[in-house]
């Protein structure tokens, strides 16, 4: 069980956060589909999210542990905290392609990541303006609740039209 969030904002407030956010529960397979309509077509290595849940512009997601112990702190945990930012933005994105373009501040608050521990990820837009979304996210171990790392102010900007991006 997670604890709760602590005043020096060392943990994640799973519970209360999983309450907001009741409007989409989905697994891995339905939100991945979802995503092909906004242009992204993740590969299997890069479909990280295991399950998410969403609510009014945030979205909490229970990311998958890697078999591979290299693939525990990678780039595919950050990968799957920006695809949780898309599922926060979902209503704002307008069924439009969005790709992060810029990141105000990565801070990383623990170097001992947990063997084979699942993370959990939540996103919360912050600022909408007409083709920028810009949201915060927070990483924490699933066994503890223990904050990770977080993205302060990353940019999702629309290409326009919808369209696909490259595969990973």
């Amino acid at each position: 069980d997670l604890k709760t969030e602590s005043e020096d904002g060392s943990y994640l407030a799973y519970s209360t956060i999983l309450n907001r956010c009741k409007e989409s529960d989905m697994n891995s397979e339905t939100f991945y589909s979802a995503l092909q309509s906004h242009g992204f077509q993740y590969g299997p290595e890069f479909q990280i999210i295991e399950r998410i849940h969403g609510g009014d512009e945030e979205a909490v997601a229970i990311l998958k542990s890697s078999a591979d112990r290299s693939q525990q702190a990678n780039i595919v945990v950050l990968d799957g905290m920006f695809q949780t930012s898309f599922h926060a933005a979902m209503g704002l994105l307008e069924r439009k392609t969005y790709l992060p373009v810029a990141i105000d501040q990565l801070n990383f608050f623990y170097n001992g990541i947990k063997e084979n521990d699942n993370f959990i990820t939540w996103a919360k837009v912050v600022n909408a303006d007409q083709g920028m979304v810009e949201c915060d996210i927070k990483l924490c171990q699933v066994s503890d609740g223990l904050l990770i790392a977080e993205v302060i102010g990353l940019r999702l900007q629309s290409l326009g039209l919808p369209q696909s991006v490259e595969q990973y």
